[in-house]
This record gives C-alpha cells, sequence and structure tokens, in this order.
C-alpha cells in the first residue's frame, strides 16, 4: 500500500492529431495503468445522419465498439441515446461539436478523449468518466482504403471508423504506440483495424488478477507470509509505483454475512483489504494498536470476493517490516452453512458425496465458526451420501481435530483421544446409510464450562461401506471452530 493516497480527481485529454507525436516510451503500448473497475463501459452516442458513402455514423460507431469487444477482454455497451459530453456526470458520451465545450480544437485534431479518474485503495485512479469529441469541423467519411473517394481527395477526408476505433482505445485506457503498428499510433495513417499490439495492450492493462496466484479463502487460522516471491501492488493493478507484497483469498457469499478478519504477527506490517471480483475495494484496515497486526469487521452482501492481505512499500514503524509470516484469522456469523467440500477418499476414490456443517449460538438463526468461550454452542454435520452407497450397510464417523491430536466422536456422543481408540474404528452410528445424514457433534456446549477460554478445533465426518471397511469418504475441507476469549474491552469483536 502507498503511503499517500490523494483525493483529487484528475482529468487528462488525449488527442488523435496530424503531426502529433509522443516522446515517451516504456513498452510497446503505452500504459499508465489507469483503467475501468470490471472492464466495462457504457456509451451513449446519437450521430444522427450518414457519411457519403451511405454508412451511417452510428453503424460505424457500433463496428468500431463491436471490433473492441470481439478482439479484447473489454466490453463496450452502446446506447443509442444524445449525451452532452461536455457534461461532467459520470456518463461516457460521443458526439460530433464543433468545438470542446466553448475552446476551440487544435489545427489538426481529429478528435479528443477526455478521461476523469477517481484514485483507488490500490494502484492507479480507475476511470469513472470518458467522453469522446468528434471535430464536426473535420470533413469525414468511412471507408477503409487509403484510395481516394469519389470527388474528393483523401488527404483531405478523414476515415470517421478508424478516428472513433482510436478513441475507444483512449476510453478503454490506452495511450499512443509510436513503435509497432498499431490503431493507437498517434497520427492518423493508413492503419484502419486492430492489430496485435492494440490488443495485447488491453489484455496487459486489464490482465493484473491472472497474473497473481489467488487462492480460496478458508475459515479459521492459517499460517501465511508475505514474501520478495508474492505478488506486488503494482502487478495486481498494472500500474502505478506501489511495490508493496499482497496475498489474495477469493470466497463466494450466498447471503448477507458479517466477517471478522484478523491478521496477527510480529514482524509484518499488515493491512487487510476486502474487494469484489472486479476489485471494488469495499473496506480496508491497517492498524492495531501496539501490534504490528490489523482486524477488519465487516458486512457484505451476497456475491464473489477477495481478500487481500497487504502491506506498505515502506517501514513504517521499526518493529514491524513489509515482508514476514503472519497468521490470518477468518470468522463469520450469518445464514450461510460451512460449505465442506465434496468427498475425498482414503485411496483418492471418485464420490458424489458431499459435506456441509453449522455452527450456532442462537438456536439456528445464525451460523458462524468464531464465538467465545461463554457462548452456548450447537455443532452439526451433514453428509449427502453418494446415491450409489445409499441403503447400503456401512458406518458414519467423525473426528475432532486439535493442533495434531485427533478425537474420535463415539456411540455416546462422547469424544475420544485417539490413542484411547480401539484397534477397530470407531463409529458414531453403524447401519443402512440414509440419504441425507445428520451428525449431532455437540448440544448446548458452553466452552468455559470446561476450563476452555481459548481453541480452534477442525471437524472431519465422513462414512464407510460394510463391504469395504477400509475407505472412508470425508470432507474435503475442514468444518472450523474458533474459540476466544471474550473480553469486555476488546477491540474489533464479532458481534452476533
Amino acid at each position: 500500500m502507498c503511503i499517500m493516497i490523494k483525493s483529487f480527481f484528475k482529468v487528462t485529454f488525449f488527442i488523435l492529431a496530424l503531426g502529433l507525436i509522443h516522446s515517451r516510451l516504456v513498452i510497446a503500448f503505452e500504459i499508465e495503468g489507469n483503467k475501468w473497475i470490471g472492464a466495462e463501459a457504457v456509451i451513449y452516442f446519437a450521430l444522427d445522419g450518414k457519411s457519403d458513402s451511405g454508412i451511417f455514423w452510428k453503424e460505424a460507431l457500433l463496428q468500431a465498439a463491436n471490433n473492441w469487444n470481439k478482439n479484447t477482454s473489454f466490453t463496450f455497451k452502446p446506447i443509442n441515446q444524445y449525451l452532452n459530453p461536455c457534461l461532467v456526470d459520470g456518463l461516457n458520451g460521443v458526439d460530433f461539436v464543433y468545438d470542446l465545450c466553448g475552446t476551440g480544437f487544435g489545427k489538426s485534431t481529429l478528435a479528443v478523449t477526455v478521461r476523469r479518474y477517481k484514485p483507488q485503495v490500490l494502484g492507479p485512479s480507475a476511470i469513472v468518466e470518458a467522453d469522446v469529441f468528434i471535430n464536426a469541423n473535420v470533413s469525414f467519411d468511412i471507408f477503409d482504403s487509403t484510395e481516394q473517394l469519389v470527388g474528393t481527395r483523401y488527404s483531405e477526408v478523414k476515415d470517421f471508423r478508424r478516428v472513433v476505433l482510436h478513441e475507444l482505445g483512449h476510453l478503454i485506457g490506452l495511450d499512443h504506440e509510436n513503435i509497432e503498428e498499431a490503431i493507437m499510433q498517434p497520427e492518423y495513417g493508413e492503419t484502419f483495424s486492430l492489430k496485435k499490439d492494440d490488443i495485447a495492450g488491453v489484455e496487459f492493462l486489464y490482465g493484473g488478477l491472472s497474473s497473481c496466484k489467488i487462492k480460496t479463502m478458508q475459515l479459521g487460522t492459517i499460517s501465511n507470509s508475505l514474501t520478495t516471491d508474492d505478488c506486488t501492488v503494482k502487478q495486481l493493478t498494472v500500474g502505478g509505483t506501489d511495490e508493496s507484497l499482497v496475498d489474495l483469498y477469493s470466497f463466494k457469499l450466498g447471503n448477507p454475512t458479517q466477517f471478522r478478519f484478523s491478521v496477527d504477527s510480529t514482524e509484518l506490517e499488515a493491512v487487510i483489504i476486502i474487494a469484489d471480483s472486479k476489485l471494488n475495494y469495499l473496506a480496508s484496515e491497517s492498524t492495531i494498536e501496539a501490534t504490528c497486526g490489523a482486524d477488519l469487521q465487516v458486512n457484505l452482501t451476497p456475491g464473489d470476493y477477495l481478500l487481500l492481505v497487504n502491506t506498505f512499500d515502506r517501514v513504517i514503524r521499526e518493529e514491524c517490516g513489509v515482508t514476514g509470516l503472519y497468521d490470518l484469522t477468518v470468522g463469520y456469523i450469518g445464514l450461510d452453512v460451512q460449505a465442506l467440500g465434496p468427498a475425498t477418499s482414503s485411496s483418492d476414490r471418485r464420490s458424489r458425496a458431499n459435506f456441509s456443517g453449522t455452527i450456532t449460538a442462537d438456536g439456528g438463526l445464525t451460523y458462524g465458526n468464531r464465538y467465545y468461550s461463554t457462548d452456548s454452542l450447537d455443532i452439526t454435520a451433514s453428509i449427502l451420501t453418494d446415491p450409489s452407497h445409499v441403503g447400503e450397510q456401512g458406518f458414519i464417523v467423525a473426528i475432532g481435530l486439535i493442533g495434531r491430536e485427533f478425537f474420535w466422536l463415539g456411540p455416546d456422543g462422547k469424544f475420544i483421544r485417539a490413542d484411547s481408540v480401539p484397534e477397530n474404528l470407531l463409529a458414531f452410528r453403524s447401519g443402512s446409510l440414509n440419504g441425507n445424514e445428520e451428525i449431532e457433534i455437540v448440544k448446548s456446549f458452553v466452552p468455559s464450562d470446561y476450563g476452555i477460554q481459548e481453541l480452534v478445533v477442525e471437524f472431519y465426518v465422513g462414512y464407510g461401506l460394510d463391504a469395504d471397511p477400509d475407505e472412508i469418504y470425508f470432507n474435503t475441507t475442514p468444518m472450523n471452530l474458533t474459540i476466544e476469549k471474550k473480553l469486555e474491552e476488546a477491540t474489533g469483536s464479532l458481534k452476533k
């Protein structure tokens, strides 16, 4: 995370003009990193009438927009409706005009694109508005060759479609190309279609997420680290100067959910950021007093999300660095059960079994995984048995994993240490397998009543067939329970 975040809006003019040459070149296509969140933009246009060649202006515009849509990951959404491009309204207008909102065009200017930006938590500012001003003082027609038009001279008539194709490239976020053949070259010329360099520019500009490894977020606590091998913000956002490191975790919600994310570290100055799948940043937190960690509580609606564990681009406090180990703890309260995934087995056999789990402290009104030691908990697991196994004779097992110690749930509802289990596998229940097996792991369990103040347990459940007792089908993702001591003055505690 960069130390300074600018809070102002910036307006930049991009001009396609005869004789205009950009002198700065970093890569084949010039990119500042400013882009649209979500790689899409709605454009408004009217453009009534048609050219001397008989092609309607709006038809040529739609062809240009569709050219970008078909060949790149960016999507234009055209709307045939007039919009004044001079208005600063967060909408994108395209129109023929005789001046730039009261200011004259340059001598050789064919069109101008104005982009407006909004600062982001990470990376370059995002484009939030772009308007295209087409110089109505210029003689335009629509054609795809360098040959003279009937009754006109080529040097006096410009191809509207290639000019609009170029300006839409600016609207996307591309700057000028000085070396390779491209529609984004700074001078009007004989290129009238997208070239490899134009397409590569868009894919690079909008390909940041694909360049970073994204892990699947899990409930409970995982240990990880930020090292120089990890993705940087500059790589993720494609642009800017922020070389701070970042880990990404994805997750999906089916219902409104309250989350608490905590990063504990003695060596890493941690920043927690929540974004949607398009990198719209929704919430962030970077400070826990007297520690290097961070803690964030946030309410989220259904959808796909990214959790980012970030740091700063330089050392802020001597006791905290910009690389190092961290523990990420994820807790939730909501209507979603813990999805424990499809089955795996002791010999990696395929199975159509599926698993889920619930932990509740309010009688099933909400579920979660992160609770206080004084809460009264009900914990259950569900197994959707593989249809081919339904009705067969078999057995159900349940295991609690605390650190490296295993505890088996016995038929009497009590957990037994693994080293106390008889040689034969301890089954919670035996008999004919049902299509949906419900396992009550604990009922009205208050951890503090048993002297438990802090604890992390991972539960696994599964089943086997009497015909093949060594093959156990069980959940791929453990059901997590994190018990914490309740402190009256605790900050950032997950509310229930």
